[in-house]
């Protein structure tokens, strides 16, 4: 492979590093650069790592190979927040082992708006009842959750497959739906926001849901950070808006919290299906 084809393969990480440091091993280390190293790039090396693909020591040695090189710029407008994400990641006993530093980068790495990269796939009304907007895999068996009093207190419920968001009040709601690569900052105005990790099932398929009506979307499968952020009303409608983000690391969090919920104490992790 030429200088470029090796160095695209380095960032995208898509041959084995062994391989990629010997060709590496053979070009000059002073060069203008020839590829583009991204935010997006960063975020799915450690995607691996979270899904058990690859360990710790082999970030740590991928992001070693590509700090400081001359040929590999970084993505324009995020220099200094991809160097240090580079350098946190190649120096462990200086700034923290992996699992505990690899959300801070990623919130490092998204810390600001990805503006147009933010895609509206479905914007809905329902009619919402018993406090409870679901997220369900299309024909999961009794998809909603039993609501524990921790639950209602964290302002959720969880399961594979399945998370039923508590809402601010019943009656209308509009709920708008979209996906991104992250996360990036909160809406404008936000009451309640919370973050679940969601697996999209093969197929797509999925439902938002009231306890009386649902309604169908489609996403691409795979694992997804779902981010529900609450707004209250506007005129008779309360509006909600959930993010569907394939590039963070899927966590459990309460971002903001009204004065409805708790986030005080461990969270419940955990649902049974309601029958």
């Amino acid at each position: 492979m030429d200088r470029r084809a090796t160095l695209s393969a380095l960032i995208k990480f898509d041959k084995p590093l062994e391989e990629l440091r010997a060709a590496l091993a053979g070009f000059d280390w002073d060069s203008e650069p020839v590829v583009t190293l991204s935010r997006l790039d960063i975020a799915a090396t450690l995607r691996r790592f979270t899904s058990g693909e690859i360990d710790a020591r082999t970030v740590e040695a991928w992001a070693d190979a590509i700090e400081c090189r001359d040929d590999i710029q970084f993505e324009p407008g995020h220099e200094d927040v991809i160097a240090s994400a580079i350098h946190d990641l190649a120096n462990p006993t200086l700034e923290g082992q992996l699992n505990i530093i690899a959300p801070n980068v990623l919130a490092a790495l998204s810390q600001r708006s990805f503006g147009g990269q933010m895609t509206r796939a479905y914007k809905t009304h329902l009619d919402v009842e018993y406090n409870q907007v679901a997220v369900f895999a299309r024909g999961l068996t009794n998809p909603f959750n039993n609501w524990e009093e921790r639950h209602v207190r964290q302002g959720f419920a969880w399961r594979s497959g399945s998370v039923s968001f508590r809402t601010l009040d019943n009656g209308p709601h509009l709920v708008d739906v979209f996906t991104t690569e992250f996360a990036g900052p909160l809406g404008h105005g936000v009451i309640r926001a919370v973050e679940v990790p969601f697996d999209v099932p093969g197929g797509g398929k999925l439902e938002i849901a009231s306890i009386s009506e649902a309604v169908e979307l489609s996403l691409s499968p795979g694992k997804y950070l779902l981010r529900s952020e609450m707004f209250g009303r506007s005129g008779d409608i309360e509006l909600i808006r959930l993010v569907f983000a394939r590039m963070e690391i899927p966590r459990f969090s309460i971002l903001v919290a009204d004065s409805e919920i708790s986030c005080d104490g461990p969270l419940l992790k955990e649902a049974r299906a309601a029958r």
